[in-house]
């Protein structure tokens, strides 16, 4: 009579406990979701503002190159800024679209292993557009370089 009573108890607690693991498991999961979600956000933030910075340097440049005398250098400047300024806004309507994306995530909702798995390969897809952010940065610095040595000449 005893042992029947042990066993239940014993099943009694082991219940409890894959109860309170299960628990333990999602609000685990929900907190590698949100920080996930957040870096993602953070690091989409930080490149919608490098390249409005780049656009709006791009416009600076645009005005330079009016008040510079007619050479060369400057028409293949004229040439190249439209081109540049068209791929810098694409790479910030991409940012936006994905901190869209990100920021529709309701967390509570989409607790599950899909979604972290979602949010990791989008991890990887990020460091696309981070690559693009620092080419345009780098084609505007080589851009605002000619123009200020135009400028000086």
């Amino acid at each position: 009579m005893l042992t029947p009573i042990i066993a239940f108890l014993a099943l009694l607690v082991s219940l409890a406990l894959l109860v309170v693991q299960y628990r333990n498991q999602i609000e685990r999961r929900h907190a590698e979701i949100v920080q996930l979600r957040t870096q993602l956000i953070t690091t989409l933030s930080s490149v919608t503002q490098r390249v409005q910075t780049l656009l709006f340097n791009g416009e600076i440049v645009r005005i330079e190159l009016r008040r510079l005398p007619d050479t060369p250098d400057k028409w293949a400047c004229i040439e190249k800024l439209p081109g540049l300024l068209t791929k810098i806004a694409e790479v910030k309507n991409d940012a936006d679209k994905n901190i869209a994306l990100l920021e529709a995530i309701d967390t509570q909702k989409a607790n599950r292993s899909a979604t972290l798995l979602i949010l990791q390969s989008n991890a990887g897809k990020l460091q696309k557009i981070v690559l693009l952010a620092e080419d345009a940065e780098k084609q505007m610095l080589a851009l605002l370089t000619s123009v200020r040595n135009d400028h000086v000449a």
